[in-house]
This record gives structure tokens, sequence and C-alpha cells, in this order.
């Protein structure tokens, strides 16, 4: 997946969902599944993405809060792409007061990454595909406020794409430059196919700015950190492909709320449980 070889990704997913079904165990089979639906949702295939996403939560209450956090994300991305934007927004409101929840749990999982700054990265993410780049600017910048800077270095790097990206879509020139700065010692060494493929969106964002030198150097830099095997990998993840089955929209256990609250509301209590976490400890 990281490099963009779906058909090797789907083929060993294919083999670990089979161990996961003899033994038996729920919440590394709902794992196994959010992950298979990233591979269509990545190349394409959204609607299957999203049958597979919901058929993930379909035991909804035998998961962890940070399982459920993870593939609600996952579906709030599938709707995205498909132009169904409350449906997202709802799936990455619950996803979030999960993630949240999951701070304070004692049972391991198989999704320990999945904190409420991860979450609101993704929920930008879903804003960017929906054209909302105004709003997912707030959303990214919680998430930055959140994140670590020693952990989960590859999300981190696609967090600060992302938000660069927002900020050109938004035609912040000067503050899209700033976190491509920021952006830019954080790609060494790092092997992701949807890092070089924000890269590659942030470019297209930025070439109203092509004649500036500065701009023209940052991009340059940026996309030299990616090899060119993950901008090939990239570019093939971006074409659009005819989905194979309609949406299976499997009915979940998580309730949807009726109002949305809002993001800084939520992120603030984030921060206050991992402050008391990490002083507890």
């Amino acid at each position: 997946m990281r490099v963009g070889d779906f058909p090797h990704a789907r083929m060993w997913t294919n083999k670990t969902l089979d161990y996961a079904m003899e033994l038996g165990d729920q919440r590394t089979i709902s794992y196994i599944l959010m992950r298979k639906s990233l591979i269509p949702i990545e190349s394409g295939d959204h609607g299957h993405g999203l049958g597979l996403a919901n058929a993930a939560m379909s035991r909804a209450d035998a998961l962890t809060p940070r399982l459920r956090a993870v593939v609600l994300r996952t579906r709030a991305i599938a709707h995205a792409h498909l132009g169904e934007a409350a449906d997202s927004a709802a799936d990455s409101e619950t996803a979030l007061t999960e993630a949240t929840e999951g701070l304070t749990q004692d049972e391991n999982d198989c999704a320990p990454y999945c904190t409420p700054a991860y979450i609101a990265m993704e929920t930008g993410a879903t804003r960017l595909l929906l054209g909302q780049a105004n709003s997912a600017i707030p959303v990214f910048e919680s998430s930055r406020s959140l994140w670590s800077l020693t952990s989960q270095a590859l999300d981190h790097a696609l967090l600060l794409a992302r938000t660069a990206t927002a900020y050109a879509m938004a035609g912040e020139r000067d503050q899209a430059c700033s976190v491509i700065e920021e952006t830019i010692p954080r790609l060494q060494a790092l092997r992701s196919s949807r890092v070089a493929g924000q890269l590659t969106t942030l470019r297209a964002h930025m070439r109203r700015w092509a004649a500036d030198p500065g701009v023209k150097d940052l991009l340059s830099q940026a996309l030299l950190n990616c090899s060119h095997r993950d901008q090939a990998a990239a570019r093939r993840a971006a074409v659009p492909r005819p989905s194979l089955a309609p949406a299976l929209r499997v009915p979940t256990a998580t309730r949807r709320p009726r109002r949305l609250r809002s993001y800084r509301t939520l992120t603030a209590r984030a921060a206050r449980l991992d402050r008391d976490r990490r002083r507890n400890r």
C-alpha cells in the first residue's frame, strides 16, 4: 500500500483476512476489512471501498473506540470521494469522539496510531476532497497543534503536505510556502505514494505562482525527496476507475449525532485528556 503496489497489497490483505476469519477474531477481521477498503478507495473504486468499510463496522459493538474511529475515518473518506458531504462530516465527527475516548482505553488493538490528531488530519483531507479548503485549514491546524513531532513520521509529513495544499487551494501563498519549508526535512527516507501524490496535488495548486523563483525552488526540493517510483505510483493511483459494485450500506451500531459539534471543542477535550494521561504516567 505504501508504495502504491495495489495488486500485491490486495493479495496479501486477502490472505490475512482468510487467517483472521479462521481465528474468528472480530476485531482483527474488522481492522483487515478496513485496510482492504483502502485499496479500492485509493485506486479509484470508491463505491466498493465504502461497501468494505461498512462491512468493517457491521459489528461495531465488538470493537474498541480506536478501532471504531479508524473504520469511521475510512468510511468518511469514501463518502467524500463520492461527494456525500453530510455523511462524510457525520462519520468524521463520530470518529473524533471515538478517538478521544480511545485515549483512556485499557485494551490493546491494531490502531494505537488512531489519535484525535490523526483523525483531525484525515477529516481535513475529506474536506479537501469536497473542495472545502477554507474549512479544512482550521482542522489541519488543530491536528498540527496536537501532533507529537517524534511519532508517526510518515503521517506527520502527510499532514504537512495536506495543510500546504489547503492553503494553496485557498489562495494563501505565503502560508503554503511556510508549511512546505517545514515539510521538506521530514520527507527524507520516506517511501510513500500517498505523500508523493499529495505533493503532486500541491504542485498543481501552486502553479498560479510558478513565476515566483522561491515557490519554484521549494516545490523542486519537496519533489526531489520523493523517489521516481513513488511519484509514478501516485500518478497511477490518481487515475479514476469506475466502481465495480454499488456501495454496500450495512447499518452500523454507531449513532450519528443530530448536530455536529465544533472541532475546536472536541480537539480541546482531546488535548486535555492527553495531558492528563501523560501527567498520570
